[in-house]
């Protein structure tokens, strides 16, 4: 019985053990900001501000309506987090060292996981002057084996 509790506290200290690690990644057409440093947008704003505060776009849509030049202004920020986490359990073989009764044991299964969270910007211009804005998350999640 006693053996057991060891084994569980190993197991749990295993489990503590296991740390959130995480990296970043950012894409062409995002300007690197400091964390947390937030940018604030205006309607009215010119191109040329816009260009200051967030660096050249990643992609740029023009319209042609005549008389007015219509752009829409795309710009992409993504982040990567990694972290170990629990993915299956499964039973080993365990000789008890003391009695020497073989039985089995559950193990932990622990796979790398990367989240994945990319914030996409578009910007509404016409004639050069910002209109409006409007953003979309999308995430995703892989598993490394």
């Amino acid at each position: 019985m006693a053996h057991m509790k060891t084994l569980i506290l190993l197991l749990l200290a295993f489990a503590s053990m296991n740390l959130v690690t995480g990296c970043e990644t950012t894409t062409p057409g995002a300007k690197p900001q400091a964390d947390h440093e937030q940018i604030f947008l205006r309607k009215g704003m010119s191109g040329n501000e816009i260009v200051s505060l967030l660096g050249e776009p990643l992609t740029i849509v023009k319209r042609g309506i005549p008389n007015e030049t219509q752009q829409t202004w795309i710009y992409e920020d993504s982040r990567e987090y990694t972290r170990n986490v629990q993915a299956d359990t499964r039973e080993v073989p365990y000789i008890n060292p003391i009695t020497r009764e073989e039985t089995t044991r559950i193990e932990v299964v622990n796979k790398l996981k990367t989240d994945r969270i990319t914030l996409i910007t578009e910007l509404f211009l016409k004639n050069g002057v910002l209109t409006g804005w409007k953003e979309t998350q999308k995430e995703s999640s892989s598993f490394q084996d």
